[in-house]
C-alpha cells in the first residue's frame, strides 16, 4: 500500500527520488529488512537503543541479507538530520514507533532529509480485539485502563497516542509539505465505532490493500477492514500478554503477583484477565485483531513550491 501511494501522483512529471529509505525507531529491523524489496538500494535503520540496533544487526546476519544495502545507526529520530545529507532520502517509515517522537521537532527534521516528492509513512496499532466477540471489548479495555489493573503502568504519552489510533499525532502544516497528499487510514473494521468516518471495506473474500488509497484519492481520512490479525489459543494469548511492558511495571509494584500460578481466579492478574475472556467466549482458540492506523504524507515537489510562489 505504501509503495502504491508513493508512485501515485496527479503530476504528469513524477520526481526522480533518491533510492534511499530511512526507517525510524527501527527496533530489531523488521520493517528495515523489507524495504530493499521495494527497490531501495540503501536502507538506514535508526533507533536510539544500542540494544535494539545490536539485535537488528544480528537478525540481518542470521537472515543472510546483504549488509551493504542495510545499515543501522544508534540515533534519535529527531536528530537524523545531523548524519544525513539534505534531501537524500526518498521514503521515511516508522512502524509502531512514531507515537514516541517529539511532535514539535520531528517534522522540521524530516523536511530537511526527505527529497521533494518523497513520502513519510507512519503506522501503529492499538489494543487488540477478539474477532466476532465485541461483547468482551469492555473486559479488554478495563484490563488496560483501570487504575487497579494495568492503567497506571503504561509509558505515556506514547501508549495513549497509539491506543487512540494516532488521532493526536498531527500532520505538519508548514509549506514544505503537500497538504493534499495527507491520508489517515484506519484498518479497524467495526472495532472502533467512535470513529465517525466513511468506511470502504475490501471486496468480499479479498485481503488486497494495494488499491485502497488509489480507489479513494479524494478521501483523506477513512476506515477500512482489519489487516492485522493472528489466531491464538488461550495459553498463547497468555504468553503474549506476559510480554507487555506495563505488566512488568505492575509486577514491580505488586511482587506477590509473580508467585501466583493457576488458571482464572487462582492465578495472577494475567490469568484472571485471560480467565474472564475464556469464561465469556469458551472454546479453545480465538482470533485477535488489532486496529491499525496508517499516516501518509508527501513532501511538496519543487514544481509545486515554485507554482505557489509565483
Amino acid at each position: 500500500l505504501v509503495q502504491r501511494y508513493r508512485v501515485n501522483t496527479e503530476s504528469t512529471a513524477a520526481p526522480v527520488l533518491p533510492t534511499v529509505a530511512l526507517d525510524l525507531g527501527c527496533g530489531t529491523g523488521q520493517v528495515t529488512r523489507v524495504l530493499p524489496k521495494l527497490g531501495f538500494t540503501k536502507v538506514i535503520g535508526a533507533d536510539p537503543s544500542h540494544k535494539m540496533v545490536d539485535q537488528a544487526r544480528a537478525e540481518l546476519s542470521k537472515d543472510g541479507i546483504d549488509s551493504e544495502k542495510i545499515q543501522f545507526s544508534v540515533i534519535r529520530a529527531e536528530e537524523v538530520d545531523s548524519v544525513l545529507a539534505p534531501e537524500s532520502v526518498g521514503l521515511i517509515t516508522a512502524g509502531v514507533a512514531a507515537h514516541w517522537f517529539d511532535q514539535a521537532k520531528i517534522w522540521p527534521v524530516l523536511s530537511k532529509v526527505l527529497a521533494p516528492g518523497g513520502t513519510v509513512a507512519f503506522w501503529g496499532y492499538g489494543e487488540f480485539r477478539i474477532k466476532d466477540h465485541p461483547e468482551v471489548t469492555p473486559i479488554i479495555k478495563h484490563y488496560r485502563n483501570d487504575p487497579e489493573q494495568l492503567g497506571p503502568f503504561w509509558e505515556q504519552p506514547g501508549r495513549d497516542i497509539v491506543h487512540n489510533h494516532m488521532r493526536a499525532f498531527p500532520f505538519p502544516r508548514s509549506s514544505d509539505w503537500d497538504q493534499a497528499s495527507c491520508r489517515r487510514i484506519y484498518f479497524c473494521g467495526d472495532h472502533v465505532p467512535e470513529l465517525d468516518l466513511p468506511r470502504y471495506p475490501f471486496q468480499e473474500g479479498e485481503l488486497d490493500i494495494n488499491n485502497i488509497t488509489l480507489n479513494h484519492p479524494d478521501q483523506k481520512e477513512y476506515k477500512t477492514d482489519v489487516i492485522l490479525r493472528k489466531r491464538h489459543t488461550w495459553d498463547s494469548l497468555k504468553a503474549y500478554a506476559k510480554t507487555w511492558t506495563a505488566l512488568q511495571f505492575y509486577y514491580e509494584k505488586h511482587p506477590e503477583e509473580r508467585t501466583k500460578d493457576g488458571r482464572g481466579k487462582e492465578g495472577d492478574i494475567v490469568d484472571r484477565f485471560i480467565g474472564s475472556l475464556e469464561e465469556s467466549i469458551g472454546g479453545t482458540e480465538i482470533t485477535l485483531e488489532w486496529p491499525l492506523t496508517l499516516l501518509l504524507i508527501k513532501r511538496k515537489m519543487a514544481t509545486q513550491a515554485n507554482t505557489e510562489a509565483e
